[in-house]
């Protein structure tokens, strides 16, 4: 077992290193806060077009059911930091201004309805009290259409809306990539599921799926806009960037996951020392950092999108002044 105090020294280390990848700029706090203003005021524009399609007072009652205290701050960053990471692994996708704001909206709500579930299912809440798995599976399978889920467990509202939105889109109607999307979710569903069991070694696929899917869920709707799809070496990036999260987010929550007896890949013997944890996590961060680099399109570069990998990490530290590079 690792110590809280160990764990918080590991961050460090690793916020002081990361910040060096980013020593072509000088990083400092008006950046950091420029950027969480930007995620902020996104989300905030997404729960206005959400509020408008599904009514206000059911919304925020889901909101509130799902986050409790502070709810609209809260959902004000889940849905900006859903849009900004989904134009953040979709930078590379030729979408057009409007296909971009259409996939970036649906990963802000898929954002949404990720966050929630694993909020709700950690504080012991029953799943299908959340999203219930008979209609989930009865809808992935076709059998049921999605009108019969408004009110199939608490999400059912926004998991409807977010497929409403994908059949109204305007774009090519590929069968194949929103059978996909569907196959999907239910498998990230279950993985979430499976990480609640106890007592268990580590299953690398299930963490995967946790981990990778929720991205790879917000970067499909991008494909409903392209006549063919992207390279093989962008979904291996995709997979990359969302085992870094994953990693990310069990250093965070390490200790939180083993007084609750869940999951964490942090105790599985690929990571036996704070060492090797550091020496992983920065190899996978700079891959995944040196592929966007090399592949994002100019415009990209030209405004605080570029950051947005750092202020994501920055953030899940919960770190929120920029420390001063050693």
């Amino acid at each position: 077992m690792y110590k809280k105090s160990d764990l918080t020294d590991l961050q460090n280390s690793l916020i002081n290193k990361i910040l060096k990848e980013y020593q072509e700029t000088i990083i400092d706090q008006s950046i950091y806060f420029r950027c969480r203003k930007l995620v902020i005021d996104k989300g905030a524009e997404e729960y206005k077009k959400l509020s408008n399609s599904i009514k206000k007072k059911v919304l925020n009652r889901i909101l509130q059911k799902g986050l409790k205290d502070n709810f609209l701050d809260q959902t004000f960053r889940i849905l900006g930091y859903g849009h900004t990471m989904t134009s953040y692994i979709t930078a590379f996708l030729p979408l057009n201004v409007e296909q971009r704001a259409f996939t970036n909206t649906l990963g802000s709500k898929a954002n949404l309805l990720v966050t929630i579930y694993d909020i709700m299912l950690d504080e012991g809440c029953s799943r299908n009290r959340i999203l219930n798995e008979k209609y989930l599976r009865q809808f992935i399978h076709q059998e049921k259409e999605i009108a019969f889920f408004s009110k199939k467990g608490l999400l059912g509202p926004i998991l409807k809306n977010y497929f409403v939105h994908i059949h109204q889109n305007s774009y090519q109607h590929n069968e194949n990539v929103i059978k996909l999307l569907k196959n999907k979710i239910w498998e990230m569903y279950i993985a979430e599921n499976n990480t609640q069991s106890t007592n268990r070694n580590i299953d690398l696929e299930i963490w995967k799926k946790k981990s990778v899917y929720p991205f790879l869920v917000m970067a499909l709707p991008g494909l409903l806009c392209l006549k063919k799809p992207p390279t093989m070496e962008y979904f291996k990036w995709l997979f990359s960037f969302g085992e870094l999260i994953g990693l990310l987010d069990d250093i965070v929550d390490y200790n939180e996951d083993l007084a609750n007896r869940q999951y964490n890949i942090l105790t599985s013997a690929n990571y036996n020392s704070l060492n090797g944890i550091e020496r992983d996590f920065m190899k996978r961060f700079k891959n995944v950092k040196k592929w966007w680099d090399i592949k994002a399109p100019a415009e990209a570069f030209e405004t605080d999108e570029k950051y947005l990998l750092l202020i994501l990490i920055l953030s899940w530290f919960r770190k929120s002044p920029i420390p001063e590079v050693q």
